[in-house]
C-alpha cells in the first residue's frame, strides 16, 4: 500500500494535483468499473478507473512489470468475489470514493483522511464508500471492510474481514500506512453521529481518541 501511495504522489504530479478518476464509458463518476480483460491490449475498454490510471506510476516504485506483486495482499486468501470474473478481478484494494477527481490541496486532514483500504477478496476497480459522503444526509455506505460491506456477493458469514490481527491496512492521505483495529469501523452509520457538523466531514466516531479516520476532504 506504501508503493501504491508513491505512485499516487507521482499520479498527482502529472495530472495538475488531482487524484484518480472511476468512469464509466458513458463518462459517469462510478463506485465500480471493471478491469480490462487484457490490461496490457484493451485499457480502458471499460471505461477509466484508478487502478490502470497508476499502472505506468505502480511500475516505478515496484519490481518491473509486477503490477500484480503491489495490487495484491497475500492475506487475502479468499479468491475472488463471486460476482467478478477471474479475467477482471485483479487487486485488493479500492479507493477512497470521496476522493475520486478532487484536488489534493481540497484534503484538509491528509493524516487522517482514508485514500485507499483492503478488501477481502480479489475484485475489479471498486470503490468504498459506494455513495459521496460530503453532507449529513449522505451517510457512508461499506466504507470499512467489515462483514456486513454489501458490495461482496458472498455470504456475509463466511467474509474475512480481519486480514491483519483484529483489523485491516488503511493508506491516508499523506501516504503512510496503518492497521486499524476492526473496532474502530462502524458498521452502520445511519444510527450513529459521525457527522462533524462544524467542519462538515464525515469521520469514522466523533469520540475523544477514537477520531482518526476521516472520510472526506
Amino acid at each position: 500500500m506504501s508503493q501504491i501511495g508513491k505512485a499516487i504522489k507521482s499520479y498527482l504530479a502529472d495530472y495538475d494535483d488531482h487524484f484518480p478518476t472511476n468512469r464509466l464509458p458513458n463518462g459517469e463518476m462510478h463506485y465500480e468499473v471493471q478491469l480490462s480483460p487484457n490490461e496490457y491490449d484493451a485499457v480502458y475498454a471499460y471505461g477509466v478507473n484508478w487502478v490502470e490510471a497508476l499502472y505506468p506510476y505502480v511500475d516505478k516504485v515496484g519490481r518491473p512489470g509486477d503490477f500484480y506483486d503491489v495490487f495484491k495482499c497475500n492475506n487475502t486468501r479468499y479468491g475472488i468475489d463471486p460476482n467478478t470474473s477471474t479475467e477482471n478481478a485483479s487487486v485488493t484494494y479500492v479507493m477512497n470514493y470521496n476522493l475520486l477527481e478532487q484536488p489534493a490541496g481540497s484534503v484538509r486532514n491528509p493524516d487522517c483522511t482514508m485514500l485507499l483500504r483492503e478488501t477481502g477478496f480479489l475484485v475489479d476497480a471498486i470503490c468504498r464508500p459506494t455513495v459521496k459522503s460530503t453532507t449529513a444526509k449522505t451517510p457512508p455506505v461499506n466504507a470499512f471492510l467489515t462483514k456486513n460491506d454489501s458490495g461482496y456477493r458472498k455470504p456475509q458469514s463466511n467474509l474475512r474481514y480481519r486480514l491483519h490481527g483484529e483489523g485491516s491496512n488503511i493508506l491516508f492521505a499523506d501516504g503512510h500506512v496503518k492497521v486499524m483495529q476492526s473496532a474502530l469501523f462502524p458498521e452502520n452509520w445511519i444510527d450513529s453521529k459521525r457527522w462533524d457538523a462544524t467542519t462538515k466531514q464525515w469521520w469514522n466516531s466523533l469520540e475523544p481518541g477514537k477520531k482518526i479516520i476521516c472520510l472526506n476532504p
